[in-house]
């Protein structure tokens, strides 16, 4: 059936890109209008592990692919200088639609294979860092989720994994019969209803029970030497993505005030920005009225959300749409073109 679905999107698709349907949509998208592409790592196919999710990478060769049709499509633009637009009428260089391109989590790959890519091709884009995460050697919980599975499953433990797993999350059902890939993805969208704290204290129980080592000397972030380097390119603008990368509507208003707060006098005093005009991205996508008046209020410029979608006049600058990319929805061009037309009907 996978298959099946596979061969119609790929039909599909062709027939969007190469009958021209997909340059004259882009012809009457409307003044006002702009797309804001979601990425998050660039990673060769050699080191794309069992535990990193499908739609968190894009291969160098597609991501490429995807700058050179970029630049035949739209005008490609910085954050920065599209989001004072989405209230406006401007449509863009000669009547092309907007683009910026964004990065979330600041991952290291960035540095090493987008951004020889952006420079290669003289294209802007913006990542948003999780400050308290760079330089610092931590990681991410769901890589540690991650390490987790690699170790049982190379124990040959991964049966009494997934029995204590459920124990400890309530798991109502039985997923004894799941890849142990599928297995990550249940358990890590389960960790996701929790608090931090909470995740934290469950990764740990785990660890001990099986006698494994939390490991945190391999971070994956971007440095601030690297940071430094590639914002004076003036190719690559940078943004909040919180201090420590909490999903923020799990939090209360104090802890709200301090991931947003602390990562913005971590950009400023590290001069990763300039002044004001601070973008910021949610973690995991989540917010509320509560969030957007505390970025109000810390002094951000906007916001973007991870809901699918172009950006009109009507967008709310808290709430800002973006079209996520990643690799095996977009390794062609017409998978690309494909992708924004059905974004932005």
């Amino acid at each position: 059936m996978d298959d099946i679905r596979a061969g119609i999107k790929h039909l599909l698709a062709r027939l969007v890109y190469y009958s021209g349907l997909f340059s004259t949509h882009l012809n009457n998208v409307g003044e006002g209008r702009s797309l804001t592409l979601m990425y998050h790592r660039i990673i060769p196919r050699s080191k794309v592990g069992a535990f990193l999710q499908p739609g968190m990478y894009v291969e160098p060769e597609t991501f490429e692919l995807h700058l050179q049709f970029l630049k035949k499509y739209f005008s490609m633009q910085h954050v920065s200088a599209l989001y004072p637009s989405v209230n406006s009428t401007v449509k863009g260089f000669h009547g092309r639609p907007e683009c910026a391109i964004t990065f979330d989590d600041g991952w290291v790959d960035f540095y090493e294979y987008a951004f020889p890519l952006l420079v290669k091709h003289t294209v802007s884009a913006t990542v948003f860092l999780p400050t308290g995460f760079i330089d610092t050697g931590k990681i991410f919980w769901s890589e540690r989720l991650g390490n987790i599975c690699a170790a049982v499953a190379t124990a040959g433990n991964f049966d009494a994994f997934k029995e204590f797993a459920q124990r400890q999350l309530l798991l109502q059902d039985s997923f004894q019969t799941l890849p142990v890939t599928d297995f990550y993805e249940v358990v890590l969208e389960a960790l996701k209803k929790y608090r931090e704290e909470a995740i934290e204290d469950i990764l740990e129980q785990i660890e001990n029970h099986f006698a494994l080592v939390n490991r945190t000397d391999q971070s994956n972030f971007l440095t601030w030497v690297q940071i430094e380097e590639m914002r004076s390119s003036g190719l690559v603008s940078f943004g909040s993505h919180t201090n420590t990368h909490r999903i923020l509507t799990t939090l209360g208003q104090d802890e709200i005030y301090r991931e947003v707060t602390l990562s913005m006098q971590a950009l400023r005093e590290r001069k990763a920005v300039d002044g004001d005009g601070v973008a910021f991205c949610y973690p995991n996508g989540n917010l509320n009225e509560k969030v957007i008046e505390q970025l109000k209020s810390s002094g951000y410029a906007c916001a973007f959300t991870t809901r699918c979608g172009w950006n009109d006049t009507r967008t709310p600058l808290f709430a800002l749409n973006r079209v996520g990319v990643h690799q095996d929805i977009s390794n062609t061009a017409a998978l690309l073109a494909y992708r924004i037309y059905s974004a932005s009907s």
